[in-house]
């Protein structure tokens, strides 16, 4: 396996949906690695410092970036790819919203509400609310 990246997929390298007709943004060959620096859901409209007032400023048609797709030489149609995670960097904070007319429990929060949650380094605990720690065990999303 390669170590250094034969890509490094920068996080302004995205688009906004699912679709298999996307063409691939690069290629790599089979036990290629591949780099990635990616945005939060909000594409990078919330940061460290922003306020509940900035989640009615969001703009939902940049929400949910999608980095990819990557193809890998000689795979075909069918075929079956082991993807490894190597390695997974959490940013220092993150963020955690109930936002009107949006989501799952929508009807049931009519206020807005925004948690930015500073996060430590894994193995550690984070102070989701005053009193409340939780570890922190990191994870990719979806991949």
């Amino acid at each position: 396996m390669a170590t250094t990246p034969a890509v490094h997929v920068t996080r302004d390298r995205f688009h906004l949906a699912w679709d298999p007709a996307i063409p691939a943004i690069e290629t790599v060959g089979s036990g290629d690695l591949v780099e990635f620096d990616l945005l939060d859901a909000s594409g990078g409209q919330l940061t460290a410092t922003s306020t509940v007032e900035d989640l009615g400023r969001l703009d939902f048609s940049r929400v949910d970036q999608v980095n990819g797709p990557i193809a890998v030489a000689g795979a075909e149609p069918g075929d079956t790819l082991q993807i490894d995670l190597l390695e997974f960097e959490p940013a220092d904070w993150g963020w955690t919203a109930s936002i009107p007319g949006f989501g799952l429990l929508a009807d049931d929060f009519a206020d807005p509400y925004l948690r930015i949650t500073r996060v430590p380094k894994a193995g550690d605990r984070a102070e989701f609310l005053p009193g409340v720690r939780v570890p922190v065990v990191p994870f990719c999303g979806e991949v």
